[in-house]
């Protein structure tokens, strides 16, 4: 199996996140589209977890793991701020056709599940566990 591991704290981290995951995608050959829709995964859990758990728990820690075995990459994202699991959030935005009435909360969990072969959750532990899987081709 062949993983990358990171751990990060505050949102201004994300970037840098971001870079690493992506140089570790293409230095496996992974194909673009489907490091894209990783890479959009990541920046709406990680972002999500940071903005609502960063500021309630003191010393706020953010593990996100990548890896790839069996033709699956498998994203985990752990973070230890206060229980919430996004997939029982109703994910189905309120659309309208004026778009100063669009609802701005869930999109980020819509967008992920969409894009996403599998999501699960886990709170075991005092940490937030989301697994993701998306099938390599």
């Amino acid at each position: 199996m062949d993983t990358l591991a990171l751990v990060i704290h505050q949102l201004t981290e994300l970037d840098g996140l971001q870079d690493q995951v992506r140089d570790f995608l293409a230095g496996r050959n992974i194909p673009v589209i489907i490091q894209q829709q990783l890479q959009i995964i990541i920046d709406e859990l990680v972002s999500n977890a940071i903005l609502h758990g960063s500021g309630v728990t003191d010393h706020f820690r953010l593990e996100v793991q990548l890896s790839i075995a069996q033709a699956t990459c498998t994203l985990v994202i752990r973070d230890n701020g206060p229980a919430f699991n996004p997939l029982t959030y109703d994910a189905s935005p309120e659309t309208a056709l004026n778009p100063e009435e669009i609802q701005t909360g869930g999109w980020g969990i819509l967008i992920s599940r969409s894009l996403a072969d599998e999501i699960r959750y886990d709170d075991t532990q005092s940490f937030n566990t989301l697994i993701i899987q998306k099938k390599l081709p």
